[in-house]
């Protein structure tokens, strides 16, 4: 009876060893800094493979993917690792963008959603095109701006990479870039490895099990005192699956929200913009005594030295089109040698 007590302590330990990891996943990083890792770095088709630790980082040294895929499965030494660890993806350099954007403090409440919505005027992407991520470097109260690091990846690039290594068996806990610091791009959609609820079912299913095994080793008593702490356990994590869910309709709502703000945005230029625009293309010797924004239409009036050159100026724009005089240009009135001239042009849509 000794043997069976001794057996099902170390059942009950290797549960509640797993149920801790699961649960420090969910918890804030700042909580637990650095967790234990399997991390390989990608590069080419090599995989170089390593365990960080508390005490420092190990090398298990270098593999080529190709033969990996070919044996079906990853060697034995890096399966051992992954089942005792979290698994960090390390992406290569060239294949994610990094940037820092400096943006003003007043967003910071609403940072994920402002960064959406300006993804393809800092990139050269749409936002439904790339998965992202990034985190604050500095504050400045005093000049109300804030730096923050921006990572962005295609997103049928690190699909493929999920994609070779979820046939060999290996869902990463964390994907990172190479060089940069606690900016994790794992999508935390479909293609994440579970909402906290879906992590609740499986370990609902693995006490089960346990607790089968536990039946038939154990007295009755002592698997009582177990099904009470895993009673006790279940309502925590419930609890946090339901946090978690509401979390997850809320974000379904923003999204819904910001795909509206940027609909609006593309279907309405900038006013701003289009005056910038008009004040970078139109020559030095050029006045413009009336401008009038309707839409997208713009409708220009005022004198120049050389009135007939405006239009060629004006259509070598990315941002107008359909440039043409809307009156005759003549001379101006009061003797001097510029002519007076009306100009209407339309404004590009964003997304033509």
């Amino acid at each position: 009876m000794e043997v069976n007590r001794k057996s099902a302590g170390a059942a009950v330990a290797a549960l509640w060893r797993w149920w801790w990891g699961e649960l420090r996943a969910l918890l804030p990083r700042r909580v637990f800094p650095e967790r234990e890792a399997l991390v390989l770095e990608l590069g080419g088709e090599q995989v170089v493979a390593s365990v960080r630790a508390a005490g420092g980082r190990r090398e298990l040294g270098a593999f080529a993917l190709a033969e990996i895929e070919s044996a079906g499965a990853f060697p034995r030494e890096l399966r051992q690792e992954r089942a005792r660890r979290d698994l960090e993806l390390v992406l290569p350099p060239g294949q994610v963008l990094a940037k820092t954007l400096d943006l003003p403090l007043a967003v910071e409440e609403n940072l994920a959603q402002v960064i959406g919505f300006e993804m393809d005027r800092h990139t050269p992407f749409k936002v439904d095109a790339v998965y992202h991520a990034f985190r604050v470097l500095e504050r400045r109260p005093a000049q109300g701006r804030l730096r923050i690091r921006l990572l962005v990846i295609p997103r049928p690039r690190l699909d493929a990479w999920l994609d070779r290594l979820a046939a060999l068996d290996l869902r990463p806990d964390r994907v990172l870039a190479a060089g940069e610091k606690a900016i994790d791009l794992l999508p935390r959609g479909p293609r994440a490895q579970g909402s906290a609820a879906a992590r609740a079912n499986t370990w609902l299913a693995r006490a089960v099990v346990v607790l089968l095994v536990a039946a038939a080793l154990v007295p009755l008593g002592y698997l009582r005192q177990v099904v009470v702490v895993l009673n006790h356990e279940v309502s925590r994590y419930e609890g946090v699956a339901r946090q978690v869910e509401e979390l997850q309709a809320r974000h379904g709502d923003l999204r819904q929200q910001a795909e509206f703000l940027v609909q609006r945005r593309l279907a309405r230029p900038y006013t701003a913009e289009a005056l910038d625009e008009l004040a970078r293309v139109l020559p030095d010797d050029t006045w413009v005594q009336s401008l009038e924004l309707s839409g997208n239409r713009v409708d220009i009036g005022g004198l120049s030295e050389s009135a007939s050159g405006l239009i060629e100026r004006i259509e070598a724009s990315p941002m107008f089109e359909s440039v043409s005089f809307s009156a005759p240009v003549t001379r101006d009135r009061m003797g001097g040698a510029a002519d007076q001239f009306r100009i209407t042009a339309r404004i590009r849509r964003a997304d033509g």
